[in-house]
């Protein structure tokens, strides 16, 4: 028996960060996780496999974890709905630390947070999603 969902790591950018594509099995919908640097890498296998880009979740918003959102905006539209802890917003507009750094990058402001509605789940329908927690400081 194949399972539901699948999910696939990329190992991205400058910094090797580690982006999720989660999938659907029998709707071939998917959510990206995390979207870094080098994000062309998922955008083409996407594409590759016919999958629907239905949201993107941030997980916190370090600079690595979404220097990818802007490209994936531009490639799949603009109402495709960018998840973040609202907790998370002020280092979001911050630039999630990225100008400390020396990286720069196109951010586009998340339309939602985790605490909002529904995201994605069974047989391809949206599950409700109620917060994340950040892996590192």
């Amino acid at each position: 028996m194949n399972p539901l969902f699948t999910i696939q790591s990329f190992v991205l950018g400058q910094i090797e960060n580690n982006t999720y594509l989660l999938s659907h099995s029998e709707t071939g919908n998917v959510v990206i996780i995390d979207p870094a640097f080098g994000i062309e890498k998922v955008i083409k296998h996407v594409h590759e496999q016919l999958f629907k880009l239905t949201a993107i979740w941030i997980t916190h918003a370090h600079f690595d974890h979404i220097a990818g959102v802007s490209a994936l905006l531009q490639e799949f539209g603009q109402d495709i709905p960018v998840l973040l802890h609202k907790d998370d917003l002020a280092l979001w507009k911050a630039g999630g630390g990225a100008p400390e750094f020396g990286f720069d990058f196109d951010r586009q402001r998340p339309g939602a947070d985790f605490l909002q509605g529904n995201y994605f789940g069974r047989k391809g329908k949206l599950l409700r999603k109620t917060g994340t927690s950040a892996p590192h400081p």
